[in-house]
C-alpha cells in the first residue's frame, strides 16, 4: 500500500503523530528500536481510520526471521500508557508501547479484541465437523474487528473458512445462512459456530471470486436475494441523512479544498432523497469479493450485513464501487450495464439517488477512513460523478 503524503491530508488536532505512523520508512525505523532487532521492511497492509477518534494500522513487517504481522492502536497523546500497561497484562511481550507516537502495537496474533486469535494461530482450535482441518491460513485480517482464516487439510486443500469477531455478530449470521437457505437461497453451509469464542465456520463455495467476468450472474444473485422479505428486524442505516452528513463532515475535515463540493453534494442528496421505497432483503454489503461465481450462476457469501432495506442500497453501492474502480482505471465501467441487465427490473431514479449516495458515504469516505491514497488524490472526481448521477 503507497503511503500517504503528509500533504494530502489537513492536521488532525488529536493525532498530530498521524503522518509519522502513516511513513512506512519512518515507522520501519521506530519498530527497530522496539523490536531491538534489524527490520529491514515495513509496509501498511490495512488501516481503520477516524479523525480525531481513533487509528489502527496492520503492518508487514520484514526481519531476517521472515514477515510478520504488526497491529498497531494510536491514542490521543498521554492517553496511551494505561492502555498499554493493560493488553500488556494479557499479552505478555507480544504488546510493545512507543510513548512518543502515543502507539500501542500487537505482535500478531495477540489482539485487544480477538482472544481467539491466539489458538487458531497456535493450532489448538476445536474440531470442524465434516472438515479434516489440520492448519489455518489467515486470509483477512481487521484488527480489534474480525479475522478470517482458511482450514486446510494434509493436502492444502481448503475445507472450510472460519471467521472470528469481537461480537455476538457472529450468533446472527449463523441465523441469517440457516434463515436464507431454508428460503432457497444459495449460501455456504455452516460447519460449525462458537459462541463462547465468538467464531463460526462455514463450508468453501463452489466457484471462483468475481473478477472481469460474472457480473451478470452477480447481478441475477442479489435480485433473488431482493425478492424475500428480510430475515429479522435489523435495518441498514448506513445511508441515512445523519450518516452522510457525517460522512461530508469527516472528508470535508481533512480536505477542506473538496469541503464545498462535499457539502453541496450532501445537502442535494437530502433534498432529493426517496421516499417509501419497499423494504427487502439485502445484503448489506455487496461488492464483487463477497460473491462466488460457478458459471451462469453465484453464490453471495460474507453475509454479517444482511439487513432489511430498499433494495437500491444494495444495487446502487454495487455500481458506486464499478463507477470509483473504472475512475482509478481498475475496472470497465460497462460491467454495471451487465450487472444492471442481469438484475432486472429497478427503479431509475432511486438508483440514482443510492448510487450517488453511496459514492460520498462509502468511496469518498473509505478513501479518507482507510487512508487510500488513490482515492484521496482522486477526491474531486468521485463527489463529480456523484453529482453526476444526481443529475
Amino acid at each position: 500500500m503507497t503511503s500517504v503524503a503528509a500533504s494530502s491530508l489537513a492536521p488532525d488536532p488529536v493525532f498530530a503523530q498521524r503522518d509519522e505512523l502513516l511513513d512506512d520508512a519512518r515507522l520501519r525505523v521506530r519498530l527497530a528500536a522496539l523490536l531491538d532487532e534489524d527490520v529491514e521492511g515495513c509496509e501498511r497492509v490495512r488501516a481503520t481510520y477516524h479523525p480525531g477518534r481513533s487509528l489502527r494500522l496492520l503492518l508487514r513487517v520484514s526481519s531476517h526471521d521472515g514477515p510478520r504481522l504488526v497491529s498497531a492502536r494510536t491514542f490521543a497523546p498521554g492517553a496511551s500508557r494505561s492502555r498499554f500497561e493493560r493488553a500488556r497484562a494479557v499479552g505478555g511481550n507480544a504488546v510493545l508501547h512507543d510513548e512518543e507516537l502515543a502507539t500501542v502495537f500487537f505482535l500478531y496474533p495477540a489482539d485487544r479484541k480477538l482472544a481467539a486469535l491466539a489458538l487458531l494461530d497456535g493450532g489448538a482450535w476445536p474440531p470442524i465437523r465434516g472438515a479434516d482441518a489440520v492448519s489455518y491460513r489467515l486470509i483477512a485480517y481487521a484488527p480489534e474487528r474480525a479475522a478470517t482464516a482458511a482450514a486446510e487439510d494434509d493436502r492444502g486443500r481448503t475445507v472450510a473458512f472460519v471467521k472470528l469477531l469481537t461480537d455476538s455478530t457472529g450468533e446472527r449470521t449463523v441465523r441469517v445462512h440457516g434463515a436464507l437457505g431454508a428460503r432457497g437461497v444459495r449460501v455456504p453451509e455452516v460447519l460449525a459456530a462458537w459462541p463462547v469464542l465468538r467464531a463460526f465456520a462455514v463450508a468453501p463455495a463452489g466457484g471462483a471470486r468475481l473478477d472481469g467476468a460474472g457480473w451478470a450472474a452477480f447481478g441475477s444473485a442479489l435480485a433473488r436475494l431482493h425478492r424475500l422479505a428480510p430475515v429479522d428486524g435489523r435495518r441498514v442505516t448506513g445511508l441515512e441523512p445523519d450518516s452522510l452528513r457525517a460522512a461530508a463532515a469527516t472528508i470535508a475535515a481533512l480536505r477542506p479544498d473538496v469541503a464545498s463540493s462535499v457539502f453541496e453534494l450532501e445537502s442535494a442528496l437530502r433534498a432529493s432523497g426517496p421516499r417509501h421505497l419497499p423494504v427487502v432483503c439485502i445484503h448489506g454489503d455487496a461488492h464483487p469479493k463477497n460473491v462466488v461465481v460457478d458459471g451462469d450462476h453465484a453464490q453471495l457469501v460474507d453475509l454479517d450485513d444482511v439487513a432489511g432495506g430498499p433494495a437500491e442500497a444494495d444495487t446502487g453501492s454495487v455500481v458506486a464501487g464499478i463507477r470509483f474502480d473504472a475512475l482509478l482505471g481498475r475496472r470497465d465501467a460497462a460491467s454495471a450495464d451487465e450487472f444492471l441487465d442481469a438484475y432486472g427490473k429497478h427503479d431509475a431514479a432511486a438508483l440514482r439517488w443510492h448510487t450517488a449516495a453511496a459514492l460520498l458515504g462509502e468511496r469518498a469516505l473509505r478513501s479518507i477512513t482507510r487512508l487510500r491514497t488513490d482515492g484521496i488524490e482522486r477526491l474531486h472526481d468521485v463527489l463529480a460523478a456523484a453529482r453526476e448521477e444526481l443529475g
